[in-house]
């Protein structure tokens, strides 16, 4: 409900029937006290006069059987009750909230009704429109309470009625209040593994709680805990435990594998039903007959990255593990794809791809992705790798006559995507803190990594530049970045119409947006690296693109630039070609 001329009755504008409440409670306390009583009177029920030898025993033994499968059953009316109380005391609270909130409303109303009828002067118009405001939020902040009362009291009423025999310690669990991820942590990792399901099934609120706690906390508790605890939170919660930084990548690519599987599902169930004709009565408007289109192309859309997800994961022929290490729920949904066994892997490599990537085009990413593990490998045969495929920020569009969208001028995207990835950077050094690491960009890329690597709180060992769209104005200098090396190499800039050979795009990034900052440039301070060197028996970049159909993309197989990014990112920079000066005509 609205307020101001919707209404000023608080039980309108936060609905529910204490009363009622109370009488439900009321009702589960005496079953509870039932159940209690069956249990005690079978306690003392004495053993019949005359019986002799193992009769006895066999009698008492029976009872003390009978009479425990009262004491779930007790306990859980007992935890659904205080369920039921704690809803009801919020709901109180809630209405006074909302009678707070009609009042400053109503305050709100009287001091524009008070104000001349001259226009208000800007000091008073912002007076009522912050009296407003105040109110929405207070009105706001008791509904969300009452929802969330309400999921609990029901996830934990669903759960008494189905009645599942939890251990008695399980169900003193369901009814405890928890309120911080370090709560939920303790609580999850004092169950028994067969007692998971069924206290999760209660209490879905304490998995999104452990979403709030750092990569290092989370990875001692998954640490902690038993191999059946862990294997039931992946069954339970895929998308959670998928995603959740600090939890081992063995682990994480389990959970999302289940998560794709009901991903695609879904998606297609949604693709289906949008397109089916619309219902010819009443009469489509226009606005309707267009909002259906959108929703079956969105469908189509997210179904089809999830196919190529799934795709990107199949093994290739030099039998390298491959595995979903995140899966979001965005639309498309973004992930990463890791080459090599990340949990044992010495050194790993972040590769963060630039304008135009999206999930559709994961399987080349994850196959540029493949190309960079074994040009590393070649560099130090002896080295444990892994190369992630790391699409989880949304990049912005190549710019086009048919899609003139000029995103990747803007930081806006990059910011975003730097925040995603230092937190996967933080969840790696959480689980893997003694291993290399390295962040490879490309692109836009490097400007989503320039915010990841100066605004985060993650560090690297090495950070590899190649094509850059430019860097954030805040990072002037290689020493603005947090990484202990810094390499940057970048191909002749052409013009986006010309065929000469050449970067065409990376220099329009730099030049035309807000992220002009340019790593190639000497005082910049990277250590600067060959790409297009003439004479070289490597070949040379030709295009601003990782790969290209010719071989000639800044990390195709058997190109400078990838030689020397295999030895950058493998502790030998003294071994990359040097830099040489390109004739820059973008003509």
């Amino acid at each position: 409900m609205m307020l101001g001329s919707m209404s000023t009755d608080p039980a309108v504008l936060v609905p529910g029937s204490p009363a009622s409440i109370d009488t439900a409670i009321r009702g589960w306390k005496a079953r509870a006290d039932h159940a209690e009583e069956n249990r005690l009177a079978l306690t003392k029920l004495a053993v019949p006069d005359g019986w002799q030898g193992s009769a006895p025993v066999a009698f008492t033994d029976h009872i003390r059987k009978v009479a425990s499968t009262w004491m779930p059953l007790q306990q859980s009316l007992t935890v659904a009750s205080g369920a039921l109380q704690e809803y009801s005391s919020t709901l109180t609270w809630a209405r006074d909230q909302a009678g707070v909130a009609i009042d400053t409303w109503l305050q709100a109303k009287r001091a524009e009704e008070q104000a001349p009828l001259l226009p208000t002067t800007q000091a008073a118009a912002a007076e009522v429109e912050a009296l407003r405001e105040k109110a929405w939020s207070i009105l706001r902040h008791a509904q969300t309470r009452v929802a969330e009362a309400g999921d609990r009291a029901a996830g934990i009423i669903r759960t008494a009625a189905a009645q599942p025999e939890l251990t008695p310690a399980a169900w003193q669990r369901v009814g405890e209040t928890v309120s911080t991820p370090e709560q939920a942590a303790a609580l999850l990792a004092s169950l028994s593994a067969s007692d998971i399901d069924d206290v999760l099934a209660a209490r879905p609120d304490l998995v999104a709680l452990l979403q709030q706690l750092n990569p290092e906390a989370v990875n001692q508790w998954w640490s902690a805990l038993s191999t059946g605890a862990q294997h039931a939170l992946i069954m339970y919660a895929p998308r959670v435990i998928g995603n959740l930084e600090g939890v081992t990548y063995g682990a994480r690519d389990r959970a999302n594998r289940l998560a794709l599987d009901q991903h695609i599902i879904d998606a297609e169930a949604r693709a289906a039903a949008a397109r089916s004709p619309m219902p010819l009565f009443p009469p489509p408007s226009e606005g309707q007959v267009i909002e259906w289109a959108k929703r079956a192309e969105a469908a189509e859309e997210d179904a089809e990255a999830l196919r190529k997800i799934r795709e990107s994961l199949l093994a290739t022929e030099d039998s390298v593990p491959r595995s979903l290490i995140s899966l979001t729920d965005d639309h498309p949904p973004l992930a990463a794809v890791a080459i090599g066994d990340m949990d044992r892997a010495t050194n790993v490599t972040f590769a963060i791809p630039g304008m135009g990537s999206s999930a559709a085009g994961l399987p080349d990413w994850a196959g540029t992705a493949q190309d960079v593990y074994t040009a590393q490998a070649s560099a130090d045969p002896h080295a444990q790798l892994a190369v992630v495929a790391w699409l989880g920020y949304k990049a912005p569009p190549v710019p086009s006559f048919d899609d003139p969208d000029l995103g990747v001028l803007h930081s806006e995207l990059a910011e975003e995507g730097g925040r995603r990835l230092d937190s996967a950077l933080a969840g790696f050094n959480a689980t893997n803190a003694t291993s290399t690491l390295n962040v490879l960009a490309h692109s836009y890329g490097t400007t989503t990594a320039s915010f990841a690597l100066s605004e985060g709180d993650a560090h690297v060992d090495t950070f590899v530049s190649v094509g850059s769209a430019g860097l954030t104005p805040s990072v002037d200098n290689a020493a603005d970045l947090h990484a202990d090396r810094v390499f940057a190499g970048q191909a002749r800039d052409v013009s986006p119409l010309s065929n000469d050979g050449g970067d065409q795009w990376a220099w329009v990034g730099r030049i035309g947006g807000d992220h002009p900052v340019d790593p190639t440039v000497e005082s910049f301070g990277a250590v600067r690296f060959g790409v297009d060197t003439p004479g070289s028996n490597l070949a040379p970049v030709l295009d601003h693109n990782a790969s290209t159909e010719t071989s000639n993309g800044y990390l195709d197989l058997g190109t400078e630039s990838l030689f020397n990014v295999a030895f950058a990112t493998t502790g030998q920079g003294q071994q990359v070609t040097p830099y040489v000066p390109p004739a820059r005509a973008k003509g």
